[in-house]
């Protein structure tokens, strides 16, 4: 599961904190932010996007991907 997790957080770091931010004039320009910012909004970013995917797939789980309850048993689940 974390790998996907991980590309998301990842790729909203890049593009949101270090692009599309700056260039609106939401932050500073990247270069002038200290290492320690860079990474904890990194850090944050991967936690966002594992708590996404925690949640998708539990849904989806849940919720028989879309089609009504799972009549899989637990046991199932826990094997896919």
């Amino acid at each position: 599961m974390p790998p996907p997790a991980f590309a998301l957080g990842t790729a909203l770091w890049l593009t949101a904190d270090e692009i599309a931010m700056p260039l609106l004039g939401l932050s500073e320009p990247t270069t002038r932010r200290p290492l320690e910012m860079h990474l904890h909004s990194f850090a944050a970013h991967l936690v966002y996007g594992l708590t996404a995917e925690v949640v998708r797939h539990s849904a989806r789980v849940h919720m028989g991907n879309g089609n009504g309850p799972s009549t899989t048993s637990m046991e199932e689940r826990l094997n896919q």
